[in-house]
């Protein structure tokens, strides 16, 4: 049929070159040929292949366990079988290297060399070998001529640097990497090779040296050399070397703006804070717009040092009032003010904290973290004030706004119920939380706070189930399930003593709407009725902390020693000890007594958790009270 129809076209007048008989018959033995070798490529592994495949991974795997004799008998039949595969000989070669069998390696770098004899690479393993067999001169005299031969190659550099360094020339490493340097001036990344060699050998001097050159050739990799600088473990004198280093390095003509950076992550890193910020000041520009005060007035305040970290804040919001980081800068500033309203126990912060959110409500209404701002009001409202009408009236603002964003109405829901639940309004609360669960991330920690109200109610079986569901929801970790799980084992620690569970349920509502004295009342009437151990220690440990915040300190005291004092509470005991000794240390001020009894529990329960921090309030008074403390 081709033919005709070859014959018709020819016959309409179409132009057909006329192709030679003896090119046409080679045409069609060429594409035999290509599908010929087609289908050959498209076969899958031969048997042989396949099983030399797998004998490979086994040795593989001898070698990464340590079992080189082994893998020597594997990869010496496979290479025998395929004389000149590179991967069978580096893999042989590094067996040869780790059992010693020099003259097997030697003898097998010869067969290899035949190869390919121009290839360098050999007469590195080569040099290697001759080092290993003792032959040191030799060896370095070879590497070198190599060098000297291809001072532009840096794979066959970067090969001999690291045969060098296998066979524990450091210092002749170093000055390799430092001649490829002076040779190629363009490749930087030596520096850094040359600085991570010598903090590897902890030359910290030397390796920030090497890392602040590399940092001058290539500043857009800061946070590289920041990371590493900051790493080092330093000792107070090294330490002060480096931020000299630093701090001459900042002096040059020509120094890029990075150092700056740097130090002032130094300076922060090593609790030079008040410096850390001066240098951050000076970092900070218009093209910033106080990323890096708001990064560092973030890391003040997870470190509790909130007046450093406000006036981080304050210094953002001041300088930079268009900045992007604007609010979140606000959020902090009012948060930290909180914090240290609490901490110092002085409302003027708090105050401080309201006006600076009212201001901003009213200058940004339609930003999105005004929400975020407001549910911190109501924080501190609730928090520091106990004023719950204030508390509820913000919340309300932020749950009926349409604007504001799912989570934060969520979460202002939450809060509400928190609030009625400290009234002592369960069924004003039952309703908050039922608009809380609509938003599932807030759900577990919604059905928590249900399962607490009825906890505190007396139905223990309703909270029991809903905590199940809690830690199902919530996961295995995390603050949601610790918690859910902490109630848990308080209502299972009462199973047998439910009148005690029941009384103490009462005394908890009741610490939660800061009625103290009738709490403590309550914690007194639950140990009249039985508890079971492990339900009595919660109830001593939370009537002692109550009396001492009611500053009926010899009543607390006496909780802490009821634990002591009963044999099935003595798992236990090293809490009660600790917690007597800062008792009488932070609130009676008697040192004498204190160091005693922080003393005591070193002595007596040295694997406690509160060990640590006995052993560091004891240095602490050995520095500030010689004469009391020995």
């Amino acid at each position: 049929m081709i033919a005709i129809q070859h014959r018709g076209n020819r016959a309409a007048g179409a132009a057909f070159p006329q192709v030679p008989g003896g090119l046409l018959l080679w045409f069609v033995l060429l594409c035999f040929t290509a599908a010929g070798l087609a289908q050959k490529v498209a076969q899958p592994p031969s048997r042989q292949q396949q099983w030399q495949k797998q004998q490979f991974r086994l040795a593989q795997a001898y070698q990464r366990s340590n079992q080189h004799k082994r893998a020597v008998a594997i990869l010496e039949r496979l290479y025998k079988e395929n004389p000149g595969n590179y991967r069978y000989y580096s893999a042989l070669m590094e067996s040869y290297f780790q059992l010693g069998l020099l003259d097997k390696a030697l003898e097998t770098i010869a067969r290899q060399r035949l190869t390919d004899p121009l290839n360098p690479s050999y007469d590195i393993d080569y040099a290697n070998a001759l080092f290993r067999k003792g032959s040191v001169e030799e060896a370095k005299k070879l590497w070198n001529q190599l060098l000297e031969k291809h001072p532009q190659n840096m794979l066959l550099i970067n090969q001999v640097a690291n045969a060098m360094l296998e066979n524990g020339l450091f210092d002749e490493t170093i000055k390799t990497l430092k001649w490829a340097y002076r040779n190629n001036p363009d490749k930087t990344y030596l520096l850094q090779q040359i600085a991570r060699l010598y903090r590897s050998r902890f030359q910290y001097k030397e390796a920030v040296r090497y890392y602040l050159q590399y940092l001058e050739h290539e500043p857009a990799h800061y946070q590289t050399v920041a990371q590493q600088i900051l790493s080092l473990d330093l000792e107070p004198a090294q330490s002060d070397t480096v931020r000299q280093m630093l701090q001459e390095a900042l002096k040059k003509k020509n120094a890029v703006p990075e150092i700056r950076l740097i130090l002032a992550k130094f300076y922060q890193r090593h609790q030079q804070y008040d410096q850390a910020l001066e240098m951050y000041r000076q970092v900070e520009m218009e093209r910033s717009q106080g990323k890096y005060l708001l990064e560092f007035a973030r890391a003040a305040q997870n470190d509790s040092l909130f007046s450093i970290a406000l006036n981080a804040y304050r210094e953002l919001i001041q300088r930079f009032p268009r900045s992007p980081y604007l609010m979140q800068a606000y959020l902090g500033a009012a948060s930290t003010n909180l914090a240290l309203a609490e901490k110092q126990d002085d409302p003027s912060h708090a105050r401080a904290a309201l006006d600076m959110i009212e201001k901003v409500v009213q200058q940004y209404p339609g930003q999105r973290r005004v929400a975020q701002l407001l549910l911190l009001e109501g924080e501190i409202y609730r928090r520091f004030f106990f004023d719950l009408d204030k508390a509820i009236a913000v919340y309300s603002r932020v749950a009926e706004n349409g604007k504001f964003d799912p989570q934060s109405r969520a979460r202002a829901h939450l809060e509400m119920a928190r609030c009625q639940l400290m009234r002592g309004d369960l069924a004003a609360a039952l309703p908050e939380l039922d608009a809380a669960t609509a938003l599932p991330s807030l759900k577990p920690r919604a059905e928590l706070l249900r399962a607490r109200a009825f906890f505190f109610q007396g139905q223990m079986d309703t909270a029991r189930a809903l905590l199940s569901r809690v830690i199902n929801m919530a996961g295995a970790a995390g603050a949601v399930t610790n918690d859910a799980l902490d109630l848990q084992l308080v209502i299972d620690a009462g199973k047998t003593s439910p009148e005690a569970l029941a009384v103490y349920a009462q005394a908890r509502w009741l610490m939660m709407q800061e009625k103290k004295n009738e709490a403590l009342n309550r914690l007194d009437l639950a140990l009249q009725k039985n508890p079971t151990p492990q339900l009595q220690v919660r109830v001593l440990l939370d009537a002692g902390r109550l009396a001492t915040q009611l500053e009926d300190y010899p009543r607390a005291l006496g909780y802490y020693q009821q634990i002591l004092e009963q044999p099935a509470l003595q798992i236990y005991a090293d809490q009660a000890v600790f917690l007597t000794a800062q008792l009488l240390d932070r609130h009676l001020q008697d040192l004498a007594g204190a160091y005693r009894w922080y003393d005591r529990l070193l002595v007596e329960f040295p694997e406690s958790e509160f060990v640590p921090r006995a052993r560091e309030r004891l240095r602490e008074l050995r520095q500030q009270n010689p004469e009391v403390v020995p």
